[in-house]
């Protein structure tokens, strides 16, 4: 049987904030098109730049949501939020529990917006509970299990709980083990290297200030911003090949990172060395 939760509010934000972005990337980039080189340039670029793959986050968080739903069977309850399945065994389940009464609105690290709330917290008395809900806590229900709690909002919270209580009496019918789907890139080790991100973020931060500082104070100078472009270059590939080799030779993809950071700071020397 499959419940799902009301997304109306959640879908219209999250379509409002994607097309407020968007409203605010045309003005920029009409404004880009009539001006000259400058640090306020520079500024301009770089948030379209980065608000590029934010609006792709937001894209996949609205179609997440679009898909968010609960499936209950006699075996196990599967909450689905896009292409991530949470499957908890019927028989791991203590109770299921409303969440009215239980105080103060949870801070949840995650999703968080009108109408989605998808993430982690920690609820007094219950501990560490996971969240795929669109309603505030006291309009969820909580599924409680020995080591984890998960937070949802069915729009029926009345159909849900009869539901369960009838599954859980029949019994499963066959014993399943609690799983955690995801797509596969998420389960790489690079989102857990700390030293991998540091190498990133000196490369990217250091090309970064040099073509902001070259905006600030030279800008007339077309020439002299080949240099930091060449290295923004090898940055892209470097940073790329790393990624790609980094879960089978981890050296390997820190000395590709390392050597982008070399790259960014002779190109510093290189620019020094013309200005100077």
């Amino acid at each position: 049987m499959v419940f799902k939760p009301r997304r109306f509010i959640g879908v219209l934000v999250g379509i409002a904030i994607i097309l407020s972005l968007l409203a605010l990337d045309a003005l920029l980039l009409f404004y880009l098109r009539r001006s000259q080189i400058s640090f306020v340039f520079f500024v301009s670029s770089l948030f379209v730049a980065v608000s590029l793959p934010l609006l792709a986050l937001l894209s996949y968080l609205v179609y997440a949501l679009l898909t968010l739903r609960y499936h209950l069977h006699r075996d196990a309850l599967t909450i689905v939020w896009g292409a991530t399945q949470q499957i908890i065994p019927m028989g791991s389940i203590r109770e299921v529990v409303r969440g009215e009464g239980l105080g103060e609105e949870i801070k949840v690290r995650g999703v968080s917006w009108p109408g989605h709330l998808v993430g982690c917290g920690q609820m007094e008395g219950i501990g560490r509970t996971l969240f795929y809900a669109t309603e505030p806590s006291a309009k969820q229900l909580l599924v409680i299990t020995p080591t984890l709690t998960y937070g949802i909002s069915p729009a029926n919270l009345d159909g849900f709980l009869d539901a369960f209580d009838i599954r859980q009496h029949m019994g499963p019918i066959q014993l399943l083990s609690h799983e955690h789907r995801q797509p596969h890139f998420l389960s790489w080790p690079i989102w857990r290297d700390r030293l991998a991100h540091l190498l990133l973020g000196l490369g990217l931060g250091t090309n970064l200030v040099l073509l902001a500082y070259l905006c600030w104070r030279y800008p007339s100078w077309a020439e002299i911003f080949k240099l930091p472009a060449i290295g923004l270059a090898t940055l892209l590939v470097n940073s790329s090949l790393g990624i790609l080799i980094h879960r089978q030779q981890r050296v390997g993809a820190y000395l590709l990172w390392g050597g982008a950071v070399v790259v960014q700071l002779l190109t510093w020397l290189a620019v020094f060395n013309i200005i100077g």
